[in-house]
């Protein structure tokens, strides 16, 4: 699941706030996959770490980009013109991308300190991509590519990979087999790429 991947950010030195962290994420684990809020998840696993973050806020700024992009993208507008709105207003009006110079710095793993620094890791900001997507309407998946999360849309029976941590670049077959065979070797990369690709559960 994509919250249990972000969950070795919850530091252990405040028992109090774990406790509260826990509860939160015990009842997104109890819900049915497509009704777990991811970013209430995430903001759940940040409390712990930052007691008094604004959760209202932070949703608000979600809430606030999607509604910047769809106004971009014009009333009715969907597909490619609403991802290119999107691509937009988080990589070039946010200004987003990923944090490669302070990869390991805690705060990019909390969404808190990413949606205000505008920078994170892959997983947190294609939690971003996703979260404001998915308030567009957008038929987003989070795929669990091996070393680097990716997100994928679906459409036409293919599946367009985006890596929100290079600022939404679209990764050919070439790249993903290439960063694919870091992991599973070069011999074992393409037949292991479709497994890659496929989405995985919130």
């Amino acid at each position: 699941m994509v919250y249990e991947a972000s969950r070795v950010a919850v530091p252990h030195h405040d028992p109090v706030h774990l406790a509260d962290a826990m509860s939160d994420l015990q009842h997104w684990a109890r819900c049915p996959d497509a009704e777990i809020d991811l970013a209430r998840a995430a903001l759940a696993i940040a409390r712990d770490e930052y007691p008094d973050l604004d959760e209202i806020a932070c949703l608000a700024r979600l809430d606030a980009m999607a509604t910047a992009a769809q106004r971009r993208a014009g009333r009715g507008a969907h597909g490619d013109t609403l991802l290119a709105a999107l691509d937009h207003e988080l990589f070039r009006v946010q200004g987003f991308t990923g944090n490669a110079r302070a990869y390991y710095d805690p705060r990019n793993s909390y969404l808190n300190q990413v949606l205000e620094r505008r920078t994170g890791i892959p997983i947190t900001l294609s939690l971003v991509y996703l979260e404001v997507g998915w308030r567009l309407g957008l038929a987003l998946d989070p795929l669990g590519f091996p070393g680097h999360f990716l997100v994928g849309q679906r459409g036409a029976g293919q599946v367009r990979v985006i890596d929100p941590f290079n600022r939404g670049r679209r990764p050919d077959e070439a790249e993903l087999l290439g960063w694919l065979a870091g992991a599973v070797g070069p011999g074992a990369a393409r037949a292991a790429l479709p497994a890659a690709l496929a989405p995985v559960p919130r």
